[in-house]
């Protein structure tokens, strides 16, 4: 019963789609995290007066939505190629 599984199932293939699904959704998510707290210190230091700071941060959540948004386009490229 175990050889009828072990060609029905390919573990190997298996573990690799797990492994990628489980980086990329950490990997969005933390991107989108480190998006919205580049926001928040813009929008902070902004109101302090802080011109400089409040780029830099703006352009960190630029940076952060950009490559959150790179992460979903791949894996629909991925998803629905054939």
């Amino acid at each position: 019963m175990s050889a009828l599984v072990g060609t029905v199932v390919e573990w190997a293939e298996l573990g690799k789609t797990i492994a990628a699904s489980f980086l990329a959704g950490v990997g969005v998510t933390a991107a989108f995290a480190v998006a919205i707290l580049g926001a928040a210190q813009f929008s902070e230091r902004r109101r302090s007066g802080e011109t400089l700071a409040a780029g830099a941060a703006g352009a960190l959540a630029v940076l952060a939505l950009a490559l959150c948004v790179t992460g979903i386009v791949f894996g629909l490229i991925v998803m629905l190629s054939d």
